[in-house]
């Protein structure tokens, strides 16, 4: 090629990358002092303003290689280029401003010089005049007048074009602070000016935005190449420099940075093994991932603090310190960021941590991760997560699900998995920690122990904590207890501390092989629980079995294996509300009571009211009660206290309405209690405990011991017995009870005289069958009033 040329040469460090002519890139471009071509070798020699020379290939290869590489990256760089383009015509507009106004500052100064000349000139017309007048003073006083005129005063001393010396100074200060205003400050006078500090500003402000345009139009300068193969197989490549592969990661662009010293294990995606160049890798810079599965798979050692994305999910690589939620096949840690993060924690999301929850995958690893990262609150996402081991929630921490039904959130036992450990726990329990943990919040959970395919004893949530609350949870099929509320931990050492006012709300638990609420009463560490609208069946053990100073209520208890609702060590406790069906249904014969509250050691008593029960089936050789109190020993009248009051019970005909056992004793207010189905209302109460009966069911009649002086504890309505009887007393009377004695055999007799038997005028009383008496119990006597109906 002969001739001459006019061309741009780009430049990347020692190396022309490009020749074209002058226009077909803008106007940015390096000064070029001359240009020879050889037509033997058919290259330029291009030398510089610098005087530094160059070879380059014909101004018409290089032509076709810049409009070949243009055409394939037309959409990514003539797009970043446009901006760069622009943000440097803006730059030079701003620059043009810039200089305009510092050209206006220019004009000002020269105004100002002018003036000043002008004043010097008038200065020196002013010394000349005064040395005419000194001169000549002698011959004109009037000279010397007008040039102290032309010095001094502030007015013209002739003519509209002429000023003194003191005028032209002050016009001179004044343009040079106008000129300092337009260099330095803002603008002098019009609002829409600028001063050409700002301009000059404004202009690199300008200059830094279009470098970065640049920039950015630089990344998609290098190789491009069609596919990861012809990439790989290039011989040209150059270290730390990028390369751009049309079909890569996933059928999309993909960018990749030759590392000649690498030797990362290489996959064939993110990492390419440079076989063209016979050492390194090319090493992808993708940071966005389609699945969680695909980001896993990378072996690429990453920067810490790198920020990825994964399926929606964020993610960030660490030096192995922070919560490790993920381990790529490289071996790279990655910390899941939250979806929202506070001072003290987040909100994480377990599918983040690779939790599948497909129903056939093993969650347990990701799961578990997903726990232990967590610190604030975890959301699992809806499905079946199938796990193996027990997941571990942290102190002050909400663990929730999503969905209803079969869509709703589950963790459930994966078959054979014959776990000894609850599916969830607290850390403190589960790490034996020596006293109960901080407030963990579990809520909106399907738990499935999956009993039928699994052994062991397996409860759905443990708790060995303070102030923790399970809600709205399912709790199905546990081969242990629904949920345990611990006060020991994993190695079964007793807490150090109290657990108090742990709570479970509108929880169901069904189908366990424990308690349905199971409270530990060990120690002192489970106190004043709130249980409370729960729905529980079908349970082996236990409806809700809770201890003192706890409210039970507004629950409903159906066919469970033991008691119904039992209270230990049940001092200051409530138990309203609740409606249980069926208790005592184990196959296994026993002692069954709908309700029962054992350990009475304080003065604080118990209230059981408002409940309703009903027992339809029954177990041969158990017994069944409604109603319980034992009174252990070591407790007296002074601290053994309940009350059970305002309940309703349908009960079958052999049963009894109350029980109070043990060998302490106590005093039980058993009053207002509707007991239906009984052929005869019967209480039973040990030695030297007082029972208060002021109940609906107190109208069936009992009969009178077969003695002169019968017990009268455990009733209201009495009637004689069918032997000859003389009555002087009614034992185990208390003040203010009353009774009504109703007279259903001859040969009977009551003896008022000298008795504690008060009443008919001091006269013995020999009554006939139908006649009747009532009578109050008042300071150790009773005051009788007979009523003879055969008259």
């Amino acid at each position: 090629m002969t001739g001459s040329v006019e061309v741009f040469v780009e430049q990347s460090g020692d190396v022309i990358v490009d020749v074209s002519p002058v226009g077909s890139k803008g106007d940015i471009g390096i000064g070029i002092k001359s240009i020879v071509f050889d037509e033997v070798t058919g290259r330029w020699t291009v030398t510089l303003t610098n005087d530094v020379e160059y070879e380059t290939g014909s101004v018409t290869e290089a032509l076709e290689t810049y409009e070949s590489n243009a055409a394939a990256s037309a959409s990514a760089a003539a797009t970043q280029a446009g901006i760069a383009t622009t943000q440097a015509g803006i730059a030079t507009t701003r620059a043009g401003e810039a200089a305009g106004s510092a050209s206006t500052a220019t004009t000002q100064a020269g105004i100002a010089t002018g003036a000043a000349g002008t004043a010097t000139t008038q200065a020196g017309i002013a010394t000349t005049q005064a040395g005419i007048a000194t001169t000549k003073a002698s011959e004109s006083d009037g000279s010397a007048q007008l040039s102290q005129d032309w010095a001094e005063k502030t007015s013209e001393p002739a003519g509209p074009d002429t000023m003194s010396s003191r005028t032209a100074a002050e016009i001179a200060i004044y343009s040079a602070l106008s000129s300092q205003d337009w260099a330095e400050g803002t603008e002098p006078g019009d609002p829409g000016t600028k001063s050409s500090k700002v301009w000059a500003l404004e202009s690199s402000d300008a200059a830094d935005a279009a470098a970065t345009s640049a920039a950015q139009a630089a990344l998609y300068d290098g190789p491009k190449f069609n596919t990861i193969a012809l990439m790989a197989a290039n011989d040209a490549l150059t270290d730390g420099k990028q390369c751009v592969v049309w079909d890569g990661f996933n059928g999309e662009p993909e960018t990749f940075v030759y590392d000649e010293a690498s030797t990362v294990t290489a996959d064939g995606a993110l990492v390419v093994d440079a076989a063209g160049m016979g050492a390194g890798r090319l090493v992808s810079k993708r940071t966005t991932f389609a699945t969680v599965a695909d980001m896993l798979a990378d072996r690429r050692t990453l920067a810490a603090g790198t920020k990825l994305t994964a399926a929606g999910f964020l993610y960030k690589a660490t030096d192995s310190t922070g919560n490790l939620g993920q381990t790529t096949a490289g071996g790279q840690e990655l910390d899941v960021l939250p979806i929202w993060a506070g001072a003290t924690g987040g909100i994480h999301l377990a599918a983040a941590f690779g939790v599948v929850a497909d129903g056939v995958t093993d969650d347990t690893a990701a799961a578990k991760a997903a726990f232990a990262a967590t610190t604030c609150h975890l959301t699992l996402p809806a499905g079946v997560m199938v796990v193996s081991d027990t997941l571990v929630a942290n102190a002050y921490t909400t663990i929730d699900g999503l969905g209803y039904g079969s869509e709703q959130s589950t963790i459930k036992q994966a078959d054979g998995a014959n776990l000894s450990t609850p599916l969830v726990a607290n850390a403190a329990w589960y790490n034996n920690a020596s006293a109960p943990g901080g407030p963990t919040t579990i809520e909106n959970l399907f738990i499935d122990g999956n009993r039928d395919n699994n052994t062991g004893f397996c409860s759905g949530i443990v708790l060995m904590s303070f102030q923790s609350r399970v809600e709205g949870c399912n709790i199905f099929k546990c081969t242990g207890h629904g949920i345990h509320f611990a006060d020991q931990n994993r190695a079964g050492t007793n807490a150090v501390g109290g657990g108090a006012e742990n709570c479970a709300f509108k929880n169901r638990v069904t189908r366990c092989g424990g308690d349905g609420i199971s409270v530990d009463d060990n120690t002192n560490a489970n106190t004043d629980l709130q249980i409370r609208e729960n729905i529980i069946g079908i349970v082996d053990g236990n409806g809700i079995l809770s201890r003192s100073g706890s409210k039970v209520q507004n629950n409903h208890v159906y066919d469970t294996g033991l008691d119904g609702i039992a209270e230990r060590d049940g001092f200051d406790s409530i138990i309203a509300g609740n409606s249980i069906q069926d208790w005592g249904q184990s196959a296994t014969s026993g002692t069954r009571r709908g309700i029962a509250i054992f350990g009475q050691a304080a003065e604080r008593p118990s209230m059981v009211s408002g409940n309703n029960l009903r027992l339809v089936n029954e177990v041969a050789g158990s017994t069944y009660y409604p109603f319980a109190v034992t009174f252990p020993a070591g407790v007296t009248t002074a601290t053994g206290r309940a009350t059970v009051k305002g309940n309703t019970a349908n009960m079958p005909d052999d049963s009894m309405s109350l029980v109070v056992t043990g060998s302490g004793q106590g005093t039980v207010y058993f009053t207002g209690n509707d007991v239906f189905g009984l052929k005869r209302d019967h209480v039973s109460a040990g030695a030297n405990v007082v029972v208060h009966r002021r109940n609906d069911s107190d109208r069936v009649f009992r009969d009178l011991a077969g003695n002169a002086t019968p017990s009268v504890l455990h009733g209201s309505n009495f009637q004689t017995s069918a032997n000859f009887i003389t009555y002087s007393d009614f034992t185990g009377g208390f003040d203010g009870q009353e009774i009504f004695f109703y007279v259903a055999h001859a040969n009977t007799t009551i003896d008022f005289t000298g008795t504690n038997l008060k009443g008919n005028a001091g006269v013995d009383w020999t009554p006939a069958i139908g006649d009747h008496m009532r009578c109050v119990h008042r300071a150790g006597v009773w005051l009788c009033e007979v009523s003879d109906n055969t008259a």
